[in-house]
């Protein structure tokens, strides 16, 4: 009796310590807080990149900030001016393989000249098929072949290069394996190189790029094992290979032998 004593005591005193310790260096944590008065153009932000030079740049309601550490530079629309941001509300944030700035803006996805300090936009024309699906920029992202894929409010788009024209991948009434919902939240590869796409409102894809077609996963209100929710805000994939997908309703893991989730 006297030994496990002794042994309940010191599992205490040990957690006694560690407890100490991880107070000790919270205590020595400081929140700097970096707002208008430092010279941030508008308090609402939408995104952060940190890109290979080390400067971190902020997506605003009111511009794109760039930060070295000590200054911001700030970059916004000007209607007198066809080489400024095409809009003043930054969504998304983007640097390719190539050390390119991509922004996504309420009107427009923008590429930025870090040289001359202008941005290049593409916007939605009714009139071009190749254009752009949508001029709400959601979400960019790179894949492991350096496709730049854009998420709109009009569908998904794969952008080319050379030509600088998209491919559009939208939602088609009456096919189930068309996109499930026009609003693209959230674009991610995983390690095996699939492509999964969240949507707002349509649920998690699943994409095949041999035949261009789309496998949905979404909420059914009697199956305890499907998606939480159908607004999908990001996919990650964890160490374990392990796929994550943060919903409006929760957060999923995903079986990926049964197709089913688990629900936290």
């Amino acid at each position: 009796m006297f030994e496990n004593d002794t042994k309940l005591y010191l599992i205490f005193l040990l957690n006694m310590i560690i407890a100490e310790s991880v107070l000790a260096q919270s205590a020595d944590l400081k929140l700097e807080r970096i707002g208008l008065e430092q010279g941030l153009s508008q308090s609402s932000v939408y995104c952060i990149l940190q890109d290979r030079y080390g400067l971190m740049w902020f997506g605003t309601d009111g511009g794109l900030n760039k930060y070295d550490g000590y200054n911001f530079t700030v970059y916004k629309h000007n209607p007198e001016n066809p080489r400024s941001l095409s809009n003043s509300t930054i969504i998304s944030l983007c640097e390719d393989h190539y050390g390119v700035l991509w922004i996504g803006t309420f009107e427009g996805l923008n590429r930025f000249d870090r040289e001359r300090g202008t941005f290049t936009a593409y916007k939605h024309d009714p009139t071009k098929p190749n254009s752009l699906s949508g001029d709400v920029v959601l979400s960019i992202f790179e894949d492991s072949d350096g496709v730049l894929w854009i998420g709109t409010n009009g569908g998904l788009n794969k952008f080319d290069r050379r030509k600088q024209t998209f491919t559009r991948y939208q939602h088609v009434p009456g096919n189930p394996n068309s996109l499930s919902n026009d609003r693209v939240r959230s674009i991610y590869e995983d390690r095996a190189g699939v492509l999964w796409v969240g949507t707002d409102g349509g649920g998690l894809n699943r994409f095949d790029r041999e035949n261009e077609t789309f496998t949905r996963f979404q909420h059914e209100p009697q199956n305890s094992n499907s998606l939480s929710d159908n607004f999908v805000w990001s996919i990650h994939e964890d160490s374990s290979g392990n796929l994550w997908i943060g919903t409006h309703g929760g957060l999923n893991k995903l079986d990926r032998e049964n197709d089913t989730f688990t629900r936290y």
